[in-house]
């Protein structure tokens, strides 16, 4: 691999490491990669061809759309300083993502590749050593009462948390299946599944999408399967089922969190509803995602046109909700990546944004490469659009980079063990699935 390649790669996969360091605002992952990044900056300018590709490239155009969706709200709202650091730390994503575009080639892929299979076994070797030794255990899982999955231990590895150590094992995966090597495919693949299925989070709902990209040859059943579990997973996370009755049967699906019951907080804004469906009756209440969402759409038509300014949903658009250890608060982030564009940026914002996305969006030959189980983790980042708000960061837009440039995910060409024999054009495709 070339040195430009490799440092993006190691700033690739540092990024997926999110553990906080005292005095490191954005975490110690994002600062070594943004170092890296700034190192193959300065190599890139200095060289004419690849300036002259940087220049080129669509994606530098689409960053500065999203600087500006992002910057004038918060010029024009007087924005704190937290909103201003929201986007320097955007700033140094979008560079990143213009770099991995303009170095994208087989061995950005087979770099990102590598990465990713090492961030997978550094999850798989947390969690063996979380079953066997106490105090590595205490690390790596997070404990308490959830309320969706009661008091098991859910997984956080590398990050901290749950959910973005799940949601970076899928990414992980789909980055892995560029790797030259059909064994290691295969061990990613298994690794990543697993890893999102313990963390017990929005990641563990999203490997049925995954799975189904990945299992589901036909391409328009793919589409509808992963769409059926998507919806099942989005509505898993934004209402909470109590019971299920049929007819004069009842089975009951989870109990009230011990939270709900603080000083009547859950009877007044998390209230207990009965769907009937024919002889179906569902006892639900909504979750904090749905509150938050719903939030985000009222502040929208509130502020309308500019929005109320990046980094600052929580303090322009507060909404009293209980997370899911049952702990109230009178204001929080949007938790929904949409949710927080529309109401934090308005409609000019979102204007932007998708005049950036429609710059920077993939070719048809990009996205005919993909094999199914990328296509599934395309699934589960969609997901997060509702569920989160990890879409503007470096894994996700570095690997999106890597997918926007012709060719860039499709594995290279084998190794020559691996090439004995030529085979045809339907075995070397279902190999790569």
């Amino acid at each position: 691999m070339t040195l430009d390649a490799t440092l993006l790669a190691i700033a690739w996969g540092a990024s997926l490491v999110a553990l906080r360091v005292p005095g490191v605002p954005f975490g110690s992952g994002f600062v070594l990669a943004s170092v890296l990044a700034a190192v193959v900056l300065v190599r890139t300018i200095k060289r004419p061809a690849l300036r002259d590709a940087l220049a080129r490239s669509q994606w530098p155009r689409a960053a500065v759309l999203v600087l500006v969706a992002h910057a004038l709200p918060a010029a024009l709202g007087a924005a704190p300083i937290t909103s201003w650091m929201a986007i320097a730390r955007l700033s140094l994503v979008l560079v990143f993502a213009s770099l991995m575009h303009v170095h994208a080639g087989s061995p950005a892929r087979e770099g990102v590749s590598r990465a990713a299979t090492v961030f997978l076994c550094a999850s798989i070797v947390a969690f063996v050593l979380g079953l066997v030794v106490p105090s590595v255990h205490a690390l790596v899982v997070v404990e308490g009462a959830h309320q969706h999955v009661g008091r098991l231990d859910r997984f956080a590895a590398l990050t901290g948390l749950p959910a973005t150590t799940g949601l970076w094992a899928l990414l992980a995966m789909g980055a892995a299946r560029a790797h030259g090597d059909a064994r290691v495919r295969t061990a990613s693949t298994v690794a990543g599944l697993f890893v999102a299925t313990v963390s017990l989070s929005v990641a563990t709902l999203a490997v049925p999408v995954v799975v189904a990209g990945g299992l589901v040859s036909h391409a328009r059943a793919r589409l509808a399967v992963m769409l059926v579990a998507a919806a099942v997973a989005i509505a898993a996370l934004w209402m909470h089922p109590l019971a299920l009755r049929v007819g004069e049967h009842t089975i009951a699906s989870s109990s009230l969190h011990e939270g709900w019951h603080h000083e009547a907080l859950g009877a007044r804004h998390h209230p207990v509803h009965e769907t009937a469906l024919g002889p179906v009756t569902i006892t639900w209440h909504a979750t904090a995602y749905a509150l938050l969402a719903e939030r985000a759409i009222d502040c929208f038509f509130e502020h309308p046109v500019l929005g109320v300014g990046p980094a600052r949903f929580a303090e322009r658009c507060p909404v009293t909700t209980m997370n899911t250890y049952g702990e109230w608060s009178a204001a929080r982030r949007a938790h929904h990546q949409l949710g927080a564009w529309i109401a934090e940026l308005g409609l000019v914002g979102v204007a932007l944004l998708g005049l950036a996305s429609w710059l920077v969006r993939p070719r048809r030959a990009s996205l005919d490469a993909l094999d199914g189980w990328q296509c599934g983790v395309l699934g589960a980042l969609a997901i997060g659009l509702f569920t989160g708000e990890l879409l503007e960061t470096i894994p996700v837009l570095g690997w999106l980079a890597l997918l926007s440039a012709d060719g860039a995910i499709t594995p290279p060409e084998a190794p020559r063990s691996d090439r004995a024999a030529p085979a045809s054009p339907s075995v070397a495709r279902s190999d790569a699935t």
